[in-house]
């Protein structure tokens, strides 16, 4: 059995790994997109549903700063998922409210020229922050796979469709009952769909 507080102990020193683990790889990112080559650039924001395979489907929101606006283009995405999720699992029937940020930073192709209608596609990696109620849950690394289109006036504003995959390893759910640890893993991995509008500058 633990000693006093050292359950308590261990979720903080967790917490605190996370925070800066976090911290560091938006600073990461950030500096890399900033950096970019790129004269030109568009921000995007989004409505979306992600349907998380063990928890069900989330909807949320998301938005993205990317560099470009033709041939090889860099994003970087930041979504917000909060919903009550439950993972089916009888060995492990998890029942809660789930909070999932996806920070995505990754690559894709579009037509260099300035068409009506322009497709794209592309991928990249993830890092999810993740938070549930009741227990606790690890943040995971990951990676996605997106193809979309933009309809509108590459100058101005357009409109934006895309279908994602988003692939992660399973992540570890933990909650306490009657003195009791209990634990089990489950898989957020799955289709996502996402629709809104670009912003040129």
């Amino acid at each position: 059995m633990l000693p006093p507080g050292a359950h308590n102990r261990a979720m903080h020193t967790q917490a605190r790994r996370r925070r800066i683990t976090g911290r560091a790889t938006v600073l990461a990112l950030l500096l890399l997109l900033v950096t970019g080559t790129a004269s030109a650039g568009s921000f995007s924001l989004f409505g979306s549903w992600w349907d998380q395979g063990d928890i069900s489907g989330i909807g949320g929101w998301g938005l993205r700063m990317t560099r470009g606006e033709g041939g090889w283009i860099m994003d970087l995405s930041l979504g917000f998922f909060r919903n009550r999720g439950q993972t089916g699992d009888p060995a492990f029937p998890w029942e809660g409210k789930v909070s999932v940020k996806p920070l995505e930073f990754g690559l894709r192709y579009t037509s260099p020229y300035p068409h009506l209608f322009r497709p794209y596609a592309g991928g990249g990696f993830s890092y999810n922050y993740l938070n549930v109620s009741p227990g606790s849950a690890n943040n995971m690394w990951g990676w996605y796979a997106v193809g979309g289109f933009y309809l509108g006036n590459i100058r101005t504003v357009d409109f934006m469709a895309e279908v994602l995959y988003r692939g992660s390893n399973s992540t570890k759910i933990t909650i306490r009952e009657d003195e009791r640890e209990l634990s089990g893993r489950v898989d957020l991995g799955g289709w996502a769909l996402n629709m809104g509008v670009t912003f040129h500058f």
